[in-house]
């Protein structure tokens, strides 16, 4: 081995030379290919990454995530500010990153808005922080682009905004349960509902406003919801005060990912006045159960009283008509003028309370018998009655018109009734007139059609026109005319049997109009 303090000949000199450029090529390989690492990296980085001068703002580099988020090439950017290619949306959020980092040296994860080179407003979550090469100072920023995931919550914040001013201004009470059934959530309706603010009921278990009474229900109901039973229910609950109302309940279990029950959710509705109606409907149907068994029982009566009029009361009438007939044959020689005048108003009441047990026989009957609905041609049957009528005073002046085509649908029989009634009433009313004026017709009245009959006769007073149809009520000056007083009645009612209504308009010396519609 030789002296370490031997000087180093020219051979050795050579050799170490030659050692140093093998050493110092190395160390530039090394540097190339670290380098090289760094691009590849620096390029393919998802974020986006910039390289910028510190002492003029200058772009060195920027990289591919860059292009595609801001729309520049690199060339486009390199050796240009971002003051000049207008990326920041507001220069004062630049401006606050510039003062941060010369104070504390880096920035990490700021939201800042940016803009694109077509003006678009990009999101970003800006990182930086400065680096020293050579020397020279240096900026590296990274930008995660977080545009999306910002408009996916606004949009999340506008739907849950939405949704809950719809919870918050629904007319249903709407409330949220734990796994242990205490309020986690109330609308405002529900609060009001129970006269409490919605505040004060959070955290606090739901059976504490349910009725003692409904107690069992209600916590049977929530054991189903655990098991993922939804369903609806009513039942009652308190306000504050002690005051109870009926709710109808729409239950829904909330289950977790796991299938494992963490909730429930209900709509709530007041339905205490529908079940107020519904104990006041419960009481009407009562009382008119009452009143039906009342009107059969009436109606039992009144066929007995029928039968009576029809029977009883005849035989007797039948002998005292017999008997003054049988009289007036025998003594009528013997008796002077006086007797046989009385004997014979005796035989004309009797004729008139015939008639009149028959008006009442056939009163009764019409408002029993049974409805049967046809096609009716009132046209045709009105010229029948016409015709009819004719014949009992044919000397009589009458101009009738009858309207064509009239056809409705009801019963034939009952209708024929109400034509004889209220046709014969303006034969006989206008019996005084020189020359009679009768119509029948249809006429849009009350917003439907109406048939009418009219005439020129007597009239009446509309005061007084209430009283028409009731039962032996007549018309003025009725004493100059026959009749019972019954017909407007059986008008009425066999009108309000087919579902109609009936009415009359009138003036005293001047006629008549009575209208009737049928349902």
């Amino acid at each position: 081995m030789g002296n370490i303090d031997q000087p180093i000949t020219e051979a050795g000199a050579d050799e170490k030379l030659l050692h140093e450029v093998v050493d110092s090529d190395g160390g530039e390989k090394a540097l190339r290919e670290s380098e090289e690492k760094f691009s590849k990296v620096f390029h393919a980085a998802p974020a986006i990454l910039a390289f910028t001068a510190m002492a003029d703002g200058r772009f060195i580099e920027v990289n591919e995530a860059f292009e595609r988020a801001f729309g520049y090439l690199a060339e486009e950017v390199i050796g240009r500010t971002s003051l000049e290619l207008d990326i920041w949306a507001d220069p004062a959020d630049r401006a606050g990153m510039v003062k941060t980092l010369n104070e504390g040296g880096k920035v990490r994860d700021c939201e800042v808005n940016f803009r694109d080179k077509a003006g678009k407003i990009l999101v970003g979550l800006y990182s930086a922080e400065i680096v020293e090469i050579k020397g020279e100072q240096y900026l590296l920023s990274l930008v995660n682009d977080v545009t999306e995931r910002k408009r996916t919550e606004e949009r999340l914040q506008e739907s849950e905004e939405r949704y809950r001013r719809i919870v918050e201004t629904s007319r249903e009470g709407i409330l949220s349960l734990d796994r242990e059934a205490r309020i986690t959530y109330v609308n405002r309706q529900m609060a009001d509902m129970l006269g409490q603010r919605g505040g004060e009921m959070v955290g606090r278990p739901f059976l504490a406003f349910v009725d003692d009474s409904a107690l069992c229900e209600v916590s049977a109901g929530m054991e189903r919801r655990q098991k993922g039973v939804r369903e609806q229910y009513e039942t009652v609950l308190l306000r504050a005060g002690g005051e109870k109302i009926w709710v109808s309940i729409s239950a829904t279990p909330i289950m977790g990912g796991d299938g494992e029950f963490i909730g429930s959710f209900a709509m709530i509705s007041d339905i205490s006045e529908r079940k107020q109606a519904a104990a006041e409907i419960e009481v009407l149907n009562t009382n008119l159960a009452a009143r039906a068994s009342e009107l059969e029982i009436a109606n039992e009566e009144l066929e007995a009283f029928s039968s009576m009029v029809s029977h009883d009361l005849r035989k007797p009438l039948t002998a005292i008509s017999g008997y003054s007939q049988l009289i007036l044959e025998l003594c009528g020689a013997n008796l002077d003028r006086e007797c046989r005048s009385y004997l014979q108003e005796v035989l004309n009441g009797t004729f008139r309370m015939n008639q009149l047990i028959d008006t009442l026989l056939n009163f009764s009957q019409r408002s029993r018998t049974e409805l049967r609905r046809e096609e009716v041609d009132l046209s045709e049957m009105a010229q029948t009655v016409i015709s009819e009528l004719r014949l009992t005073e044919p000397q009589r002046r009458v101009s009738w018109t009858i309207a064509e085509g009239v056809v409705v649908n009801g019963d034939a029989g009952l209708l024929r009734a109400v034509l004889d009634n209220l046709l014969g009433n303006a034969w006989k009313y206008t019996a005084r007139n020189e020359e009679a004026v009768i119509e029948f017709g249809v006429s849009e009245c009350r917003g439907q059609p109406a048939c009418f009959v009219r005439d020129n006769g007597v009239g009446f007073d509309m005061a007084h026109k209430d009283r028409l149809f009731s039962p032996f009520q007549r018309l003025q000056n009725a004493g100059e005319f026959e009749g019972t007083g019954i017909g407007l009645a059986t008008v009425q009612r066999i009108v309000q049997r087919h579902g109609g209504q009936v009415w009359a308009e009138g003036e005293t010396g001047k006629g008549a109009t009575f209208y009737f519609t049928l349902g």
